[in-house]
């Protein structure tokens, strides 16, 4: 199908993968999990340290800042520098999980902190 392809080439972003195991771990919805996991994905991308990031032919050098500054513009929420704006976005996007009542942590979605510990070396297989 169109939506196959698109997945296929869109690659599993650090979010998405790491809500799969957290959901599935703990018992969460997969929405949840990647709602709870994403502005600290988007953080993590947008760091300027391409030696942690993943380097795929299409891209010249790691751009995930300006494509989250991108967003923000479109998205009106301000901001001079990349950095201001990713900020904005993650800001943004707690308002959002606010408004919909999205838990705010991984603790607020029941999950014990000791569960949480006791699953980490499996969830990074």
């Amino acid at each position: 199908s169109i939506a196959g392809l698109a997945f296929a080439n869109a690659f599993l972003g650090i979010c998405h993968s790491m809500a799969h195991k957290l959901g599935s771990f703990h018992h969460l919805p997969h929405g949840m999990a990647n709602a709870l996991l994403i502005n600290e994905s988007i953080r993590f991308n947008a760091a300027d340290a391409p030696t942690k990031q993943t380097a795929f032919a299409q891209y010249k050098y790691p751009n995930a800042a300006w494509r989250y500054a991108r967003i923000a513009d479109y998205l009106q929420l301000g901001g001079n520098t990349e950095a201001e704006k990713v900020e904005l976005l993650t800001k943004a996007i707690d308002e959002l999980k606010d408004k919909v009542g999205m838990p705010k942590s991984i603790a607020d979605a029941g999950v014990l902190k000791e569960s949480f510990y006791a699953t980490i070396d499996e969830m990074v297989e």
